[in-house]
């Protein structure tokens, strides 16, 4: 069952207006504000959710009506890649221009940093067998103080899925990470993610294979012009060449779609 939890956090925090794309809003926050308005969906000890959005997930939004209803009941939407962003300031018609993307990534090791320090108890779920154990010894090596509870990958058959929820919460974690890519990742957070008990959940996509030191990341320049997407496409180009090249002709044809709707 569809997790339809709506609340609405920003308004303590910004005052900026969320982006909005054919109805799916994108909030406006840098990293720092996410970080604590996280902090303040933990404190509640109900249980949040967390998306970031790219490209390619909002193309795609557009015809899977149960992504786009995901994504549009999820706590917490952010841009994680820039061209999103970019669009946010290309019309009025997008709502406000986001200040910042917030990616998956940055997130999670922001929070888990957080978590260090403010005692969360930490899962991970998900990627290949033996790389969220890989990812959790880099991330408590960083972060001494983390206390992770336990680590699952993503290869179970979807049947299983309850039972994996239940064992996640008889470790009573905190926060839960969801490495399984996407939609898998949304999907599951908003059917299971309530089941695990945590207060606050996040898909990170490939984020446990960066962690891990399996996949290198973009240098700081390039995350900052906007290019990661063109390191992650000439580390496999056979693999990401249709993600990047016809999925970005994809958004500008889907922008330009909703830039001439009513």
């Amino acid at each position: 069952m569809l997790d339809t939890n709506t609340d609405h956090w920003l308004s303590p925090l910004s005052i900026r207006a969320p982006a909005n794309f054919d109805g799916i809003r994108v909030d406006n926050l840098t990293q720092s504000e996410a970080i604590d308005l996280i902090e303040k969906m933990i404190a509640t000890r109900r249980h949040h959710r967390m998306v970031v959005v790219n490209a390619s997930k909002l193309v795609l939004a557009e015809r899977d009506e149960r992504l786009r209803r995901v994504l549009q009941t999820s706590d917490l939407v952010t841009a994680d890649g820039m061209s999103v962003a970019w669009a946010s300031r290309f019309s009025r018609k997008f709502g406000g221009d986001l200040v910042d993307r917030v990616t998956g990534i940055d997130t999670f090791t922001d929070l888990c940093q957080r978590a260090a320090e403010r005692g969360w108890r930490v899962y991970l779920l998900g990627a290949a067998p033996g790389v969220a154990e890989k990812a959790a010894v880099s991330l408590q090596t960083r972060f001494p103080n983390l206390i992770i509870t336990g680590c699952s990958h993503g290869f179970f058959p979807e049947p299983e899925s309850p039972v994996v929820a239940a064992t996640i919460a008889s470790t009573q974690a905190d926060v839960l990470f969801v490495a399984m890519g996407s939609p898998k990742q949304e999907f599951w957070m908003a059917e299971f993610g309530p089941l695990t008990q945590t207060a606050f959940c996040l898909g990170v996509g490939g984020s446990f294979d960066h962690v891990a030191g399996n996949i290198k990341r973009a240098p700081r320049w390039m995350q900052r012009a906007g290019l990661e997407w063109f390191h992650r496409f000439a580390l496999e180009p056979r693999r990401l060449w249709r993600r990047y090249l016809i999925g970005n002709f994809q958004f500008l044809l889907y922008l330009l779609r909703l830039l001439q709707a009513r």
